[in-house]
């Protein structure tokens, strides 16, 4: 099973997602300075690394960043989306 923890701050969402069942972290990252004229996101997975600038984010616009960097095919570590297509809002 793979668990997502969010951890909000008052300027910053950090977030990792680990496989409970090898009791290891698959992927850690950081989007500081929301509400901030400029800020980023920053995510490892193992070796593979991405940090860019994102001017003005909001806190809807950094999870929205979160989930696409997870999903992402280059260093994303969730294959498919499949449990918001079961549950369309």
């Amino acid at each position: 099973m793979k668990v997502l923890v969010i951890n909000c701050g008052s300027s910053s969402i950090k977030y990792q997602l680990f496989k409970t069942d090898a009791d290891r972290v698959l992927v850690k990252g950081i989007v500081p300075r929301i509400g901030e004229e400029v800020s980023y996101v920053k995510q490892e997975a193992g070796s593979v690394k991405l940090q860019k600038e994102v001017p003005g984010l909001s806190y809807p616009r950094g999870f929205e960043l979160i989930v696409q960097n997870l999903l992402d095919q280059n260093y994303g570590v969730i294959k498919n989306n499949s449990l918001a297509r079961r549950n369309p809002q």
